[in-house]
Order: C-alpha cells, then structure tokens, then sequence
C-alpha cells in the first residue's frame, strides 16, 4: 500500500506466494486512488495482474466522485476498460445527489451511458426525500425517466 502526504492511501496491489501479482476474491490486483485537497477518494482505477485496467468483479474499471463543500458525496460516475462511461449492476452510469443545509440527502438522479435520465435496478430515475427538523425522513417520493411519479416494487 501507498499513501500520500496527507495519510491518504493512493494504491494497493496484491500478490500472491510466488510474489506475482495475483487477483484476490474481490477482483483486481491493483487499486489506485486519488483524494482531493480535504481528503476525499475522488477516483479509483482497478488494473489486472498485467497492469492494465481491468473491470472490478466485472461492473467497472474506474469510479469517479465528486463532492461539496461540506464533504457530501454529489456525483459517482462509473467507467469501462476503454474510459467511457458504462453502466455496472447498479443499472446506472452516474447519479447526482442533493442535500439539504442538515446534510441531509434529499435527491438522487440516475442517468445513462447517453447522459440522458435512465432507471436504476429498483426502477426509478429520480427519488425526492424530505426531512423534518430533527432530521428524520417524512416522505420519499419516485420518478421515472419523463419526470413523472412510479410505484416502485
């Protein structure tokens, strides 16, 4: 494992008894990862036994994050082996998340490979939630991709 100067770690690779690289049970053989100037993981690249990227537990080869200023995770975005935008299990290739002055998260957009609003595998492309003044959720309400209220399973 590698960290920077700040205590955050950048990299950690695998090997096995031989002192090969080698792929553990979760996938790739080497992690790389970058933080911003307030310590938070904005990238990581997955890289097989051969160095080059390869797709974690077969989903994506690079996550991408951004946040606001008061560390709250605003974006994930996933990757493919060739850097375009992919879509893994979770059914989407970026969310964007909002958050009330609590912190509260109080929306989540799924969108597609195309950037175009898409469903997410619980079959939504928007959920909306608002919380009372101690902070406890009073209603989630979900939305399809023209913008317009679903049930969900």
């Amino acid at each position: 494992m590698t960290y920077d100067e700040r205590g955050n770690r950048t990299s950690e690779s695998h090997y096995g008894v031989d002192g090969k690289p080698c792929v553990p049970k979760y996938g790739c053989a080497r992690r790389e990862m970058t933080h911003d100037e307030r310590g938070n993981k904005i990238s990581e690249s997955y890289y097989g036994p051969d160095g080059k990227p390869c797709m974690l537990d077969g989903d994506y080869a690079r996550l991408e994050r951004t946040y606001d200023e008061r560390g709250n995770e605003t974006s994930r975005s996933y990757y493919g082996m060739d850097g375009k935008p992919c879509v893994p299990k979770y059914g989407y290739a970026r969310v964007e998340m909002t958050y009330d002055e609590r912190g509260n998260k109080i929306s989540e957009s799924y969108y597609g490979v195309d950037d175009k609003p898409c469903l997410c595998r619980e079959d939504y492309a928007r959920v909306e939630r608002t919380y009372d003044e101690c902070g406890n959720k009073t209603s989630e309400s979900y939305y399809g991709v023209d913008g317009k209220p679903v049930n969900i399973r």
